[in-house]
This record gives C-alpha cells, structure tokens and sequence, in this order.
C-alpha cells in the first residue's frame, strides 16, 4: 500500500463488509425478537421499497450539496437503527430499525464510492481494492459469525455498531473539495445543475448498460442468494456451510486478479457478454448434473467469474462520470440494483417452492442465453451500422 489514501481505502472496505456480518443469521435473530417468518419477508420488502426511495435523491443531495454530509448522515442512522436491532422487541420496532438501516445505506452508498475513488490517482483501482476486501471480509464473517451468534444474539449487531463508528471516523479524515457546479464532460455535457430531470437524462442515456446491469442482478445473485438451499437439498451436514462459504469467498479474488492483470484493457461489454455466456452454461449444468462434487466444482469456477463481473459494471460507470455527478450515478446504479432485487426474491423464492433448486437452475440459465444472445446481436448490428456510417462519409 502506497500512501494513507489507499491504506484507508482498504481499512474502509473491508470494515464495511464486516459491518454486515449479521446478514447470514438475521432470521435466527428476529425470531428471537419476536418477529415470524411471514413478518420478515413484510421487513425485508419494507427495507428495499425505503432504499430504493431514497437512493438517488440522496445521490442528487451528495452531489449537488455535500458528499460528506450525506455519508455522516447516512452513519448516524444506521447507528441508530442497530442500537434499536440490540435493544429492541417485536415487529414494529424492528420494522423501523429496517428503516433507519435502509436511509442509512442509502447515505453512504454512492457518496463513499465518489469521495474514496477520487482519493486515488487511478480512481479504477478503489474498485478493484472494494473487491478483494470484500470478499476477504465475507470469508472471514462465514467463520466466526455462527460462534459469536451462538454465545449471544446481540454480538454480531454489537460488532456491526463498533465497525459503524470506525466507518465514521475514516470518512471525517477525508479532506473533500466543496462541490462546484462545472461542466460536465460525460453523460451530461452540458447540465450544470443536478436535479431529477438530469436523473432521467442520464438513466436514458445509458438505459443500455442499466438494463443490463438490472437484467444480470434479476438472475446472478440469486446463485448465491439461495445457496443455502442448494446445500441442503443435497443434504450438506450444517456444519460445513461455514467452510463451503469461506472458501467460496476467497475464490471471486482470482478473478479480481485475473482482471486487473489479463482483462482489464479489453472492452467492457465484450467482457459482460462473455461473462454472461459463462454463467448462463454453468447454472445449466448445475441444474442438469445433480452430483454434489460437480455442484461445488461449477459453482466455484463461477466465483471467479464474479471476481470480476460486477467489477466491470463499476469501473465502466465510474469512467462516465465526473466528480459533479459520480455519487449520483451510483445511486442509480444502486437503485436499478435494489429494484431488481425486489423483482427477483419473490420470482425465484415462488420457483424453488413449486418445483426445486434445480428447476429454479435451469430456468435461470435458459433465460440468461436467451438474453445473452439477444444482446450479443444487438451489440454487432449496433457495431456494424457504425461502420457503414464510417464508410458513408
């Protein structure tokens, strides 16, 4: 590691991912809250519809106002929401820590991604750091997280609040320019004043990339999403799932590294439709050859390919954006996220309980090819046509 910028940038990352250690055993802890397995799914539904709300205006707010003050902003209510996760009991109150915790991503999501990247000479790399830290995180979340649950119920959200109030102190030592309204030299080139009519303008302009981006959320996550339900319908013992997911996310890091040495100068969309041809063959091949050994063996040569997937999709978005309007193309970007997550929860849930986890499998990968040859046409009749204009003239 270079210089302080970096060195936080990594202590940032990772801490972030580790805030979120909670995540595997957030069922086991509502229960015991008082909440019922009807009432979560309403939870979770609450917390994507208020994240979803509040993504871009707070992403229009970062840009136009202060990157800072969103993200200081965005802390403080996710602190206040965990202490009501520790201290709470029953539906309601829960349902408003969800809230709080949801404005609180919000906050920060597109606002830390602008202040860190541009710390840096070559903002590119901040993504590519996010990566290996990210999953380092989760590797090491998946070993202790059942422990920690298993002496108490509140010490992973205890854990979470530590890494809240770190997160805070990291982003008050970031010395940020104040936000000037200049000209903008990429999607909007000549917008000087962010509002949500700029929004539009920019999801229209790259409606292709965001579809895409909405598309691929919609099925690839889900993968891992119900995993779980992958390991158990093969009859797993239960205290394997922690090894199975620390080395499942240690993997993704090759593929992090294969970019950043192999793929990183080779065109975005090339990679993406690549990536999509590979997945879309590999989650066949998991529905179709239900050996365990062979399961693993594809889902793992698949964890490399998502080292570098959604990297891709950051790295590009980041390249099209300036420091005017970066915050808000993350939040765009988190939205189109978000929704597709809504989308596809319940579709792929309501599959796996009508048929099973290989159906859901099959479906998944027949509908990722259809799309993937559908937008591997559309790219070479678009390219094509480019070159008979270039001709023309």
């Amino acid at each position: 590691m270079k210089n302080l910028s970096e060195i936080r940038i990594w202590l940032y990352t990772f801490t972030s991912t580790f805030s979120q250690l909670y995540t595997p055993i957030i069922f086991l802890f509502f229960a015991d809250k008082g909440v019922n397995v009807g009432e979560v799914g309403l939870l979770f539904a609450l917390g994507s519809g208020i994240n979803l709300l509040t993504e871009v205006p707070f992403g229009v707010f970062s840009d136009k106002y202060s990157k800072k003050l969103s993200v200081i902003i965005g802390s403080i209510f996710t602190i206040l929401g965990l202490t009501i996760y520790i201290n709470g009991f029953g539906f309601m109150q829960m349902a408003f820590a969800i809230g709080l915790i949801s404005v609180g991503e919000s906050g920060k999501s597109g606002s830390v991604e602008a202040i860190l990247s541009e710390t840096l000479k070559e903002p590119k790399y901040f993504f590519q750091i996010n990566n290996y830290t990210t999953y380092l995180s989760n590797a090491i979340s998946a070993v202790i997280i059942g422990s920690l649950f298993s002496i108490n119920h509140t010490y992973p959200f205890y854990v979470a609040l530590f890494c809240e109030f770190i997160l805070f102190f990291l982003i008050i030592s970031v010395k940020t320019k104040k936000n000037i309204p200049n000209q903008l030299n990429s999607s909007v080139a000549n917008e000087e004043i962010l509002n949500f009519k700029v929004v539009f303008s920019i999801i229209l302009k790259y409606k292709s990339i965001f579809f895409i981006l909405f598309f691929s959320y919609f099925f690839i996550p889900q993968l891992s999403v119900f995993f779980p339900v992958y390991l158990e319908t093969q009859n797993l013992p239960i205290e394997l799932f922690g090894i199975v997911y620390f080395f499942m996310n240690l993997i993704p890091m090759i593929g992090t590294y294969i970019y950043r040495k192999k793929l990183e100068k080779m065109n975005e969309y090339r990679i993406i439709l690549t990536s999509l041809t590979i997945f879309s063959l590999g989650i066949l091949l998991m529905g179709i050859f239900k050996n365990i050994y062979v399961g693993l063996f594809i889902y793992s040569f698949l964890r490399i390919v998502i080292g570098w997937f959604w990297l891709v999709f950051s790295i590009y978005l980041n390249s099209i954006a300036t420091s005017a309007n970066r915050a808000t193309m993350f939040s765009i970007k988190g939205m189109v996220t978000n929704l597709a997550f809504i989308l596809s929860d319940p579709f792929v849930s309501f599959v796996i309980y009508q048929r099973n986890i290989y159906y859901s499998y099959l479906l998944t990968g027949i509908f990722i090819i259809i799309s993937t040859i559908l937008l591997g046409t559309k790219h070479y009749l678009s390219k094509k046509g480019e070159k008979n204009i270039y001709l023309e003239k």
